[in-house]
């Protein structure tokens, strides 16, 4: 008979999010902002009511771009400190 090997489970490592894609997001996020904001305005001061609904998009989308870079800095904040937990330090 050959014996089943029962395989351990392996400590996780936590992986951190780099500072380079969290800068990015945040670069990406701001300057899509300011690209819908300048958009927007001068849709209105033209009276194009399809530049305005491209402002407020661009505004919007990059918006949420900016709240996903809040959560990810939230996850790891918060995966930190139960890792810190499990491991006694």
């Amino acid at each position: 008979m050959e014996k089943v090997r029962i395989k351990k489970k392996g400590r996780k490592r936590r992986i951190r999010t780099s500072k380079k894609v969290l800068f990015f997001l945040l670069s990406l996020g701001i300057a899509g902002i300011f690209i819908g904001v300048i958009l927007f305005g001068t849709a209105l001061l033209q009276g194009k009511s399809r530049m305005l609904m491209m402002g407020l998009i661009y505004i919007t989308v990059f918006a949420a771009v900016l709240l996903i870079r809040k959560a990810i800095i939230q996850y790891d904040s918060v995966r930190k400190r139960r890792y810190a937990k499990t491991t006694g330090r």
